[in-house]
């Protein structure tokens, strides 16, 4: 069993990924996870890893690392066609750090009911802790825990 802190990718509020108003997410049929209510304007890679699948508005990436973690991070509800809304920083298969920017986002974009940034973990065994709850964070903050 593996335990470890998962930073924030954007800042915002962390909240419950059932606060979220995709049902998708907040079901937890895409995974369990956490969400943040963003209002910054950079996403950047909670892990070190491989970009596996990357989306061309910019609005969702796939991270994996070596030991099999893979992170789902997701910019705002109904964003899928909200190309102007990102700036793409990275590409499949790329390597990058933990704290590597992944996109440059424009929260202005968003209504307030679709500035979230669901997080989901492709593991379906995963504990997730949420340390700092409804609190306003900074990108990179660790505010999460999973033991998986």
């Amino acid at each position: 069993m593996k335990r470890e802190n998962i930073t924030l990718p954007i800042s915002g509020t962390l909240v419950n990924l059932n606060q979220v108003s995709d049902k998708l997410f907040a079901s937890g049929a895409l995974g369990k996870g956490f969400a943040i209510k963003f209002d910054g304007k950079e996403l950047r890679s909670p892990i070190d890893g491989i970009v596996i699948a990357t989306f061309p508005t910019g609005h969702s990436y796939m991270v994996r690392r070596d030991d099999g973690l893979e992170i789902l991070i997701h910019v705002g509800l109904s964003s899928s066609k909200m190309k102007d809304a990102f700036k793409t920083q990275v590409e499949k298969y790329q390597a990058i750090k933990k704290g590597d920017l992944l996109t440059l986002v424009d929260p202005s974009y968003f209504k307030d009911e679709q500035a979230y940034c669901p997080v989901v973990f492709s593991m379906p065994d995963v504990e997730v802790i949420l340390d700092k709850e409804n609190e306003h964070l900074t990108c990179g903050t660790e505010a999460v825990r999973i033991i998986w």
